[in-house]
C-alpha cells in the first residue's frame, strides 16, 4: 500500500473476482480503478463517505489494477489488487 498525506484505506479481498470492498475511517470523496498501463478503466464519486463501500469488479478482466482513493480533505492514496 502506498499512501500519500496520511490518508489510510484498505481494500479487501485481495485477490478479487467480483467485488471488493473499499475501507477507510476518513471522508471518500472519490476512486478512480487504473490498469497496470496506466488506463483509466473504472472511477466513480461517492456519496457514502467514511466507512465501507463496495466495489463491483465484474467487467474487469483478470490482472493487476490500481486504485487511487481520494479523500474530501484533498488527501489520496493508490492501493494494488488483482482480480481474478
Amino acid at each position: 500500500m502506498e499512501n500519500s498525506n496520511d490518508f489510510s484505506a484498505n481494500l479487501f479481498p485481495n485477490p478479487a473476482s467480483n467485488q471488493l470492498t473499499l475501507e477507510s475511517s476518513e471522508n471518500i470523496s472519490s476512486y478512480q480503478v487504473v490498469d497496470l498501463a496506466g488506463k483509466m478503466v473504472m472511477s466513480e464519486s461517492l456519496t457514502q463517505t467514511a466507512g465501507r463501500h463496495t466495489i463491483d469488479i465484474n467487467a474487469l478482466s483478470s490482472g493487476m489494477y490500481f486504485i487511487q482513493v481520494n479523500g474530501t480533505n484533498g488527501h489520496s492514496t493508490r492501493l494494488k489488487f488483482q482480480k481474478i
